[in-house]
């Protein structure tokens, strides 16, 4: 008879299935180039015009250097800008009075409630778009210009899904990292009670896990309107409802809130992000979690999830994929968020996983099942997973069991939780350095009673 483990559905490129299952974990000497990155998403971008390659360090062991805001991957010929309040005059109040004036189009407020002030502009000219940036901002027409930020997740998760019988330790599958983890052992069914965790991801589609399903609340879709639901066909398909279903594995009781900002071949831009945070803030939101990351920080950007932070908000983001030093992958970067790492079956640092000095705790990150979604013809799907993107929805989800008991929801104080109750990697030279961290213990973090 036919196992119904033949019959699988594959959502990588052949390559990166064979070494998830082989046992064997992304070399940290052969990250994903460019050229194979073009091959991952291929020539549609599914709306989204002109899109560069990410920018993959090859050294995984080079010091990390801060990273030009013009030469990162970003929307073409779009600036975010930021006007004086009042402007110097009252013609210049019009948005699109001053959009002629710097020879561009205007497009709308970065927010829809025109919070912050940032407004976002098409140049006509999308070349050298440093030096118009520059030149609008020496003129005294601007307070800042910059550019709007494309992230990726095609490097960030290793998925494989499985229809009808879920994968086991032979498949690859890390069945111990609930026990390995205390996880297991002090958990309890009301973890997550009130909380909401916002899922800025692919989308969630849990109408093959009644559990899961129970737990999710509508939200937005800001890829192409409509239901925020996870659509197949794409490298990133299914990245969201595996998030998902992590986070509700740790926090049984949290509801998951789904925001649609990522697109089937794993794009995310930054005024997504920025209107997901806003959204998850105004709609009660206690966590935010963002799977996913690439180079480019932007002011407007900081600024939101600093205001997010200060309204008790924690922000949670993945540490990236790239096997190398890297204190600049963003949001991971933020001081506003908290950056997870990821650990493998045996607790050593998974070679995949990036770090830096900013790493606040790692978390098991390899072989980690999950929800999968759906297909027309079977409704029982399994995922397995591999990436700091599994290694923060773990995060998330210990974030939320926290939340309703902890008496401060100030950055600083998670930071310094997870600092104290993370299991040391005393063997992981890395580990000792400073550049990666303690492995997540979820009981001794959520019942951590320190300041």
């Amino acid at each position: 008879m036919t196992s119904c483990r033949a019959f699988r559905r594959f959502a990588v490129p052949l390559t990166l299935l064979l070494l998830i299952l082989s046992g064997c974990e992304r070399s940290p000497q052969a990250p994903l180039s460019p050229a194979s990155n073009e091959a991952l998403f291929g020539s549609d971008q599914s709306g989204d015009q002109n899109l560069a390659a990410p920018v993959v360090r090859a050294d995984p062991f080079a010091d990390p250097l801060p990273p030009d805001p013009f030469s990162v991957p970003h929307e073409e010929g779009i600036l975010v800008i930021l006007r004086p309040t009042p402007p110097p005059s009252a013609e210049r109040q019009s948005p699109e009075y001053f959009a002629s004036q710097i020879q561009a189009t205007y497009e709308e407020p970065l927010l829809d409630s025109g919070e912050f002030g940032y407004e976002v502009y098409r140049m006509n000219d999308p070349t050298n778009l440093q030096a118009q940036a520059e030149s609008i901002v020496n003129s005294g027409y601007a307070i800042s210009a910059e550019p709007a930020p494309i992230y990726y997740n095609g490097q960030d998760i290793i998925l494989v899904f499985y229809e009808g019988v879920a994968p086991d330790e032979s498949d690859g599958a890390d069945i111990g990292w609930k026990v390995r983890t205390n996880l297991s052992q002090t958990q309890l069914p009301t973890w997550g009670t009130g909380v909401r965790v916002a899922v800025l991801d692919s989308g969630i589609d849990a109408s093959g896990d009644p559990s899961l399903q129970a737990r999710v609340i509508p939200g937005p879709d800001y890829i192409d309107g409509g239901a925020p639901l996870d659509e197949a066909g794409g490298v990133a398909s299914g990245h969201g409802t595996l998030i998902a279903d992590v986070v509700h594995q740790i926090a049984p009781a949290a509801e998951l809130l789904p925001i649609r900002v990522m697109n089937p071949q794993g794009v995310v831009t930054a005024r997504h992000i920025a209107r997901a945070i806003r959204y998850a803030t105004n709609h009660q939101a206690q966590v935010i979690n963002m799977s996913f990351g690439g180079s480019g920080a932007p002011n407007f950007l900081e600024r939101i999830m600093e205001a997010t932070q200060a309204q008790g908000i924690l922000l949670v983001a993945s540490i990236g994929n790239e096997g190398a030093r890297d204190e600049y992958h963003y949001p991971s970067s933020s001081p506003w968020v908290l950056a997870a790492g990821a650990t493998n079956s045996t607790d050593d640092r998974a070679s995949f996983s990036s770090y830096g000095a900013h790493m606040d705790v790692s978390a098991p990150g390899v072989g980690i099942l999950g929800a999968g979604i759906p297909t027309a013809t079977v409704s029982s799907r399994f995922a397995l997973g591999s990436g700091t993107s599994v290694s923060a929805a773990m995060l998330s989800g210990a974030v939320a069991a926290r939340w309703s008991a902890a008496s401060s929801h100030a950055v600083s104080t998670y930071r310094s939780a997870l600092g104290a109750t993370a299991i040391p990697l005393s063997d992981d030279f890395l580990y000792r350095q400073g550049y990666f961290a303690g492995r997540i213990d979820f009981g001794s973090f959520v019942a951590w009673s320190g300041s």
